[in-house]
C-alpha cells in the first residue's frame, strides 16, 4: 500500500471514530435529555469540524483573538491577590479571566494539529528564525518558577505562554501558501472593520451587561461599552481595540499596492474607518504605535523616501482631522476632555504608571536583577516592563534578542530578489509589528495570544516568500 493511500485509510479510520462518538453522544441525549438535543447537535457538528479540520479551528482562533466581552466573573472572600501595596484603592473582591474563550479554542486547534499530524494529512512544523530564541525564552520562564513568590500563579500564566507559542506554531504550521495568507490577511481586516465600527457607535450607545450562566460564586456573561459616551469599545477594551486595529491599518495599507482602480478607493475608505475607530479610542499609546508604524513606512516605501517630511506631515494632519471626526458630535469635549486632558498626568494612567515602575525597579535592585519570577503578577502596564520585573535582566535580555532576531529575519529576506508584491506586504507587517512593540512600551502583557500568533503569521509569511525565492531560483 502506496503512503497516500495509506494516508487516507488512516484519516477515513479516524473521521467514522469520531462519526460513532457523535451518533452515541446524539443517542444518549435523545433518550435521557430531549430538550437538549437540538443545542448539542449543533454544539457536537461544530465540535466535529473543530477536531477533524485543523484550518477550521485556526480561524476560529483568528476570530476569538480579541475577544474581551465574554467573561467569567468569580467572587472572591478576600481582596483580589494580583494588586499592589500603593494601590490600595484598587483592590476589587472580582476577579476576571478574559480570554478563556480563546484559550479553549487554542487548546482544540493543538489537538485537532495533532490528530491531523498522527493521520499523516498534514506536513510538519517548516521551522523558523525564532524557534531557538523562542526555546530559551520560555525555559527561562519556566526556571523563574524556582524563585517566584507565587507557584500556582506561576503555573497558570506558564500555560498561558505555552498557548501562546501553540498560536506561534499553528499560525507557522498552516499558513503554508499565498492563498491561506490572503484568507488570514482578509479576516484580519474583516476583524479589525467591525472593532472599528462597534467603537464608533459606543461612543453613541449605552452600556450592556448580560449574565449568561450563573452557578455558586462563578457568572459568565457578555459586557460591552463599560465607558459609554466616554471611549470607544469595539469587542474588546479600548486599549485593546487600539492595538488590534493599528495591525488592521496597516495590513489593509499593505492590500491597497496589490489591487487596482476601484478596489484601492474601498481599501483608503477601510483605512479611513479603521483610523477613525481607533482615535475613538483615546488610547495614547495606540497613537504613539500608528505613528510609528506610519513612520517605518515613509522610511522603507521606495515611492515615499523623496517626500519623507512632506508624508509625515499629512500623516500627523490626517490622524488629527480623523480624531476630531471621531468625535465630532461633541467636539468641545473631546478638546477638553479627551486632547487636553491626556497632557495632565493627574488625569490619565501616567501618574500610577511612574509609581509602578519605579516600585518595580526598586524591587529589581533589591532581588539582584532576578525579578519577582513569573508567579508575580506585575501590572507594569508595559510589555518590556512587566518582562524585566517578571523575569529579572537575563529574560529581559531573551525578549530583546528575540525581538531583534525579528527584524533580523525581516531585513534578511527583504535583501533577496523578491516579488515586488512580497516585498510590501514584509513592509506592511513590520509596520504592525512596530505599533505592537511600541504600544508595549505603555501596555500589554509578554503572555498576550494574538501578538504570539501575529508574529507567527510574519514568520509564516517569511517562510512563503524564502520558498518562492528558492522555487524561482531553482
Amino acid at each position: 500500500m502506496n503512503l497516500a493511500l495509506k494516508n487516507k485509510v488512516i484519516n477515513f479510520k479516524k473521521v467514522w471514530i469520531l462519526v460513532l462518538l457523535f451518533n452515541l453522544l446524539l443517542g444518549y441525549t435523545a433518550t435521557f435529555m430531549p430538550q437538549y438535543i437540538i443545542s448539542i447537535f449543533l454544539g457536537l457538528v461544530l465540535m466535529f469540524f473543530i477536531i477533524t479540520s485543523p484550518e477550521f479551528s485556526y480561524f476560529l482562533v483568528i476570530l476569538l483573538s480579541v475577544n474581551q466581552l465574554i467573561l467569567i466573573e468569580s467572587v472572591m472572600p478576600d481582596p483580589r491577590p494580583f494588586t499592589f501595596k500603593y494601590l490600595d484603592r484598587f483592590h476589587s473582591i472580582d476577579f476576571h479571566i478574559f480570554y478563556i474563550l480563546l484559550d479553549i479554542f487554542l487548546s482544540l486547534a493543538l489537538i485537532s494539529w495533532v490528530l491531523a499530524r498522527f493521520s499523516g494529512t498534514r506536513n510538519r512544523y517548516p521551522g523558523t528564525p525564532l524557534d531557538v530564541n523562542i526555546i530559551f525564552f520560555f525555559v527561562w520562564v519556566i526556571f523563574s518558577l524556582s524563585w517566584t513568590p507565587y507557584l500556582s500563579m506561576g503555573l497558570l500564566k506558564i500555560t498561558l505562554l505555552f498557548l501562546c507559542f501553540v498560536g506561534f506554531y499553528l499560525s507557522v504550521c498552516i499558513i503554508r501558501t499565498e492563498k491561506m495568507l490572503s484568507i488570514v490577511i482578509g479576516t484580519l481586516i474583516t476583524l479589525g472593520m467591525i472593532n472599528a465600527c462597534l467603537a464608533i457607535y459606543s461612543l453613541r450607545g449605552e452600556q450592556y451587561f448580560e449574565p449568561i450562566f450563573k452557578y455558586g460564586h462563578l457568572t459568565f456573561f457578555i459586557h460591552f461599552n463599560t465607558i459609554p459616551k466616554g471611549r470607544g469599545w469595539g469587542l474588546s477594551f479600548p486599549q485593546t481595540t487600539a492595538y488590534f486595529l493599528n495591525t488592521a491599518v496597516f495590513l489593509t495599507l499593505g492590500v491597497i499596492s496589490r489591487v487596482k482602480n476601484k478596489k484601492k478607493v474601498f481599501c483608503i475608505f477601510l483605512i479611513i474607518v479603521l483610523i477613525i475607530g481607533h482615535l475613538s479610542t483615546l488610547s495614547k499609546a495606540g497613537v504613539i504605535g500608528l505613528l510609528a508604524g506610519f513612520l517605518f513606512i515613509i522610511l522603507n516605501y521606495k515611492v515615499l523616501k523623496g517626500y519623507f517630511f512632506t508624508s509625515l506631515i499629512v500623516v500627523v494632519v490626517a490622524v488629527m482631522i480623523l480624531g476630531y471626526v471621531a468625535r465630532i458630535d461633541d467636539i468641545k469635549r473631546t478638546v477638553e476632555g479627551g486632547i487636553g486632558g491626556t497632557v495632565k498626568s493627574g488625569s490619565t494612567s501616567t501618574g500610577p504608571r511612574q509609581i509602578i515602575w519605579k516600585q518595580g525597579f526598586e524591587d529589581l535592585c533589591k532581588n539582584y536583577g532576578l525579578g519577582y519570577g513569573c508567579g508575580k503578577f506585575y501590572l507594569a502596564h508595559s510589555i518590556h516592563f512587566s518582562t524585566l520585573f517578571e523575569l529579572g535582566v537575563m529574560g529581559f535580555v531573551l525578549w530583546l534578542a528575540l525581538v531583534i532576531k525579528s527584524f533580523w529575519a525581516i531585513r534578511s529576506t527583504l535583501k533577496r530578489s523578491i516579488d515586488s508584491n512580497y516585498e510590501i506586504t514584509i513592509l506592511s507587517f513590520t509596520a504592525a509589528w512596530i505599533s505592537i512593540l511600541v504600544f508595549g512600551l505603555f501596555d500589554l502583557f509578554y503572555w498576550d495570544e494574538m501578538l504570539w500568533t501575529f508574529l507567527g503569521i510574519s514568520m509564516a509569511l517569511l517562510n512563503l516568500v524564502n520558498r518562492s525565492v528558492v522555487i524561482k531560483s531553482a
